[in-house]
Parts: C-alpha cells; sequence; structure tokens
C-alpha cells in the first residue's frame, strides 16, 4: 500500500519539529530560565545525556524515515513516547522539581511538544504496520561520512550535556 504524500512527509517534520522544541529548551537558554541546583548533579547529567539523546535520535530517525524502514518507525514511536513522557512529567512537577515557577513560554513549549507527540506516536505505528516484512532502508555497511557524522553528533551532544548541566546547576 502507498502511503499518502503528505504522510510520508509529516513524519520527518514531527520529529525535526519534536527536537527544535526540545533544543530551544535548554537550561541556561532564554526559555528554560528555571533552577535545579538542588538536584544531585549525577541525576542532572543523566536526565541531560538522556535528553540530547532523545534529541540526536529524533534528528537521525527524521532522516531514516525516509527510506521506509520498519526500524526507524518502531524507533519514532519510543521517541514520541519519551516526548510525551518528559513533557506530561514537567508539566505535572514530577520531574525535574524546581523552586522556580515554570515561565509561560516554556509552559507552552512544552505543551506544544506534548500535543505534537501524540500524532508523532500515531502516524510512528502507521507507517510501521505498512513496511511490516519489507527490508528496504535496511543497510549493513556504514560510510565513512557515516562515522564522521556520529564522531560530529557525539561532541555536540557531550558539548550540550556538559553546558546543560552546568546552567541548570547554577539555580
Amino acid at each position: 500500500m502507498d502511503k499518502p504524500l503528505l504522510s510520508r512527509i509529516s513524519l520527518p517534520l514531527l520529529l525535526f519539529a519534536s527536537f527544535a522544541l526540545l533544543a530551544s529548551l535548554v537550561p541556561g537558554g532564554p526559555i528554560e530560565t528555571r533552577g535545579f541546583s538542588h538536584i544531585d548533579p549525577v541525576i542532572l547529567a543523566a536526565f541531560n545525556v538522556f535528553l540530547t539523546t532523545l534529541g540526536i535520535t529524533s534528528v537521525v530517525a527524521a532522516f531514516l524515515v525516509r527510506r521506509d524502514s520498519a526500524l526507524a518507525y518502531w524507533a519514532s514511536v519510543l521517541i514520541g513516547w519519551c516526548y510525551f513522557l518528559i513533557y506530561v512529567l514537567d508539566l505535572a512537577n514530577v520531574f525535574p522539581k524546581s523552586p522556580d515557577p515554570m515561565p509561560p513560554l516554556l509552559l507552552a513549549i512544552e505543551v506544544i511538544g506534548t500535543i505534537l507527540s501524540i500524532p508523532l506516536m500515531g502516524l510512528s505505528v502507521f507507517h510501521a504496520k505498512l513496511a511490516r516484512g519489507t527490508a528496504s532502508g535496511v543497510t549493513t555497511s556504514i560510510g565513512w561520512r557515516t562515522v564522521v557524522a556520529l564522531i560530529l553528533l557525539s561532541i555536540i551532544g557531550t558539548g550540550v550535556v556538559v553546558f546543560a548541566t552546568l546552567a541548570a546547576m547554577r539555580g
């Protein structure tokens, strides 16, 4: 069954939009201004590793779903669940807790991110079921460009984690 053009375009756009919303919330930036100095730095660092990995994985998945890989679609379902959970947990003031109130722009972005995560999961399941049993988009070789991209993403990710953790501890 052929997938409608809008459906094929929507999933990568939802993944990239989810990444962009999350990236705008890096502690120390103009939106996430709450302090988290009361949280153990190891927990903060682990949380920032998770968020950074989620963001990078979203960008990678946005490219991989264009290859019609069932694995990429199922990964996108998990990515959507992660976005949903991190936003809902923060909106419910479960984690991370801060003595500072949530700024209005942060609240708006988290609500939008929560809403976007729902069609992200739904479209991902839709595409995964259509791609089931197909091997298209699956590759076993990794080129030098992929290796360089992974190294660069690792370096950038490490920088983001260090910056976000230090900024969150300033509270």
